[in-house]
C-alpha cells in the first residue's frame, strides 16, 4: 500500500529525528543520577549515526537506479537517432572497447570499418545467394558457360526506389569477337524483367553493365541465367566481387572430367566451405556475411 511505502521511505528521517531529540534531552535535560544522562545522550548519538547512515545509503541507492535510468535513456534508439555526433561517439566507443590499441591507425581502422563494414550508405542487402557456374562444354580451348542465380533483395525501406545493378567483364586478346556474353532472362518475383543494358570497352575488356529499378516492396525475389563463351585457356579464372553485402553464399560448380577446379575466397573474413564433391561437381558455403569488395575466386584447370 502507498501509505506503507510512505512510512517505510520515511524510517531513516524519524530516526535521525528521535535521535537528534535524544541527544539534545541527554545533553540539556535535568537528571537526578548522571546514568540517565548518560544514556539518552548515547541513544541520541547512536540513532543519529544510525539515521546518517540510512540517508547515506538511500541516497546511493537513488544515484544508482537514476543512473540506470539515464543509462537507458541514454542508450535508447530513439535518443541516438537526433544524435548529429554518432561518427564521433562511435569512434569513441570503439575505441575503448579496443583498450586504446593502436592509436596511430585507429582514426583509419574506425574510418574503414564504418563506411566498408557497416551499412551507413545502403539501403538493401542480398539474402540467401545461390550462384550456379555450369561450364556447359569445352571445346578446342573454348568453354561455354550457362550460369544461373538467385537471390533476395532486402530493402531498408519499401517506399524507396531501389537499384538492382550488376556487371560482367569480358577480357579478349586481339578482337571482342573472341568473347560472347547473352542475358538469358532476368526474373523478379517470377515475372519477367528487361534491365537497362549498356556495353562498354575498357583496356580490351567488354564490359556489360545492367540497371533494374524497383520500388514498392521490401523484399525481391531474383533470378537470371546468362551464357558465356570465352577461350580457357588464356582466362582461366572466374571470380565474383559482391557490390552489396550478402547473407548467406552458395557456389555449385558444374564441370567436365577434363577439368577441374578449385575455389578460393578473395577477402572475406572465412573460407568458404566444401560441402559436396564428385568428379564433375562442387558445392561451396559461406554463412555469415560477405560485406562489398569482397568475393571469391575459382581457377579452371585443364587436365592432361
Amino acid at each position: 500500500m502507498d501509505w506503507n511505502k510512505g512510512l517505510k521511505s520515511s524510517v531513516p528521517y524519524l530516526v535521525l529525528l528521535f535521535g537528534l531529540l535524544a541527544f539534545l534531552y541527554g545533553t540539556f535535560g535535568t537528571f537526578q543520577s548522571s546514568e540517565w544522562k548518560d544514556f539518552w545522550s548515547g541513544l541520541g548519538k547512536t540513532m543519529v549515526a544510525s539515521g546518517v547512515f540510512a540517508l547515506l545509503l538511500k541516497t546511493i541507492q537513488f544515484m544508482g537506479v537514476f543512473k540506470e535510468e539515464l543509462t537507458k535513456i541514454i542508450f535508447e534508439p530513439r535518443y541516438l537517432n537526433n544524435r548529429n555526433d554518432l561518427p564521433t561517439y562511435w569512434e569513441k566507443v570503439t575505441t575503448e572497447l579496443v583498450k586504446n590499441k593502436f592509436p596511430s591507425i585507429s582514426k583509419k581502422l574506425m574510418r574503414d570499418i564504418t563506411e566498408s563494414y557497416l551499412p551507413t550508405k545502403h539501403s538493401i542487402y542480398y539474402d540467401d545467394f545461390d550462384l550456379f557456374i555450369n561450364l556447359k562444354s569445352f571445346n578446342k580451348g573454348i568453354a561455354e558457360f550457362e550460369n544461373s542465380l538467385s537471390l533476395n533483395i532486402i530493402c531498408n525501406d519499401g517506399k524507396e526506389k531501389c537499384e538492382y545493378r550488376f556487371n560482367h567483364f569480358m577480357p579478349y586478346k586481339e578482337d571482342e569477337g573472341e568473347v560472347f556474353f547473352e542475358l538469358d532472362y532476368l526474373k523478379v518475383d517470377d515475372a519477367a524483367e528487361k534491365p537497362k543494358k549498356t556495353v562498354s570497352k575498357e583496356n580490351k575488356v567488354v564490359i556489360n553493365s545492367f540497371l533494374l529499378e524497383l520500388t514498392g516492396k521490401d523484399r525481391y525475389k531474383i533470378e537470371r541465367k546468362e551464357i558465356k563463351r570465352y577461350n580457357l585457356i588464356d582466362d582461366n579464372i572466374y571470380n565474383y566481387t559482391a557490390n552489396k553485402i550478402i547473407h548467406n553464399f552458395k557456389v555449385a560448380i558444374q564441370h567436365p572430367t577434363n577439368i577441374s577446379v578449385e575455389l578460393k575466397k578473395c577477402g572475406t573474413i572465412c573460407d568458404f566451405s566444401l560441402k559436396k564433391v564428385t568428379n564433375q561437381f562442387k558445392e561451396y558455403k559461406y554463412e555469415g556475411i560477405v560485406y562489398p569488395q569482397q568475393g571469391f575466386i575459382v581457377f579452371f584447370k585443364i587436365n592432361k
